[in-house]
């Protein structure tokens, strides 16, 4: 072998010995530093949002709220929580919640389980928990006196529901398509029942019929008389000779 040929093959052998290093250098350092920790903090993100079921208890931090006209209350106006179990503080900011408005869908359509509601609010607004369908428990306040339009609308996992006897008003559709609600238990101050307000919650088979319920409203686009009880199938004939004789009519259920 030529001295020339010696000296190429060692100038080849030493430019590999230098790629691999330096190769082998990068990649460590890819590795170690971004690569794994860009991976790892993917990972963790996708867990934390889809492989983990919301749960737990709210906060009154989760709730934003605007003062009263007479600035002695407030109502709260969003929710910023994932909670499962909504618990309205009855005080934010030591000033008593005393109302839900501002966004009428405040929960609609939240994966929420329960809800309890503070004794200083005295309605539920239209379509407020409008279709939570893991809703199982409600808490209603001992001072409510209205229950909104769609309030409790296709919460289809609510099985049994029993008003405070402070509830005057049911308004329409409030409970409709609750196909595995089977027990209510009205106020026995309930007067006003709205059109649909129990339409299509088939297995509903036990109900009171209050003495002061005498109004059973239809609704303003339809030419029914009152339907708030239509394909309630399973109500006994007992209770529909009842609501008959106090006014609902024979042919709307």
């Amino acid at each position: 072998m030529n001295k020339r040929k010696m000296l190429v093959i060692l100038f080849a052998g030493l430019c590999v010995l230098l790629s691999n290093c330096g190769g082998k250098g990068e990649k460590s350092g890819n590795s170690s530093i971004t690569g794994n920790n860009t991976v790892s903090s993917v990972i963790n993100s996708s867990d934390s949002s889809s492989s983990k079921p919301s749960g737990g208890t709210s906060k009154p931090s989760d709730f934003g709220y605007v003062l009263n006209a007479d600035k002695n209350g407030v109502s709260v106006v969003y929710y910023t929580g994932s909670a499962a179990n909504i618990v309205v503080p009855d005080k934010i900011d030591n000033l008593p919640v005393t109302g839900i408005r501002g966004s009428e869908r405040l929960f609609r359509g939240k994966n929420i389980t329960s809800i309890s509601l503070p004794d200083t609010v005295t309605s539920i607004p239209t379509n407020a928990f409008r279709g939570c369908k893991s809703l199982t428990t409600i808490k209603f306040p001992a001072n409510l006196t209205s229950i909104g339009e769609s309030a409790f609308r296709e919460c289809e996992s609510l099985a049994s529901v029993t008003m405070p006897n402070s509830v005057t008003t049911i308004g329409p559709m409030a409970f409709y398509d609750n196909g595995r609600l089977a027990k209510v238990t009205f106020s026995e101050s309930l007067t006003t029942l709205g059109g649909d307000a129990f339409n299509s919650c088939y297995e509903l088979v036990d109900i009171n019929v209050p003495a002061s319920l005498k109004t059973f409203q239809g609704r303003s686009n339809w030419d029914r008389e009152n339907c708030a009880f239509a394909w309630c199938l399973k109500l006994p004939l007992a209770t529909r000779d009842k609501l008959i004789e106090q006014g609902y009519s024979a042919s709307e259920f």
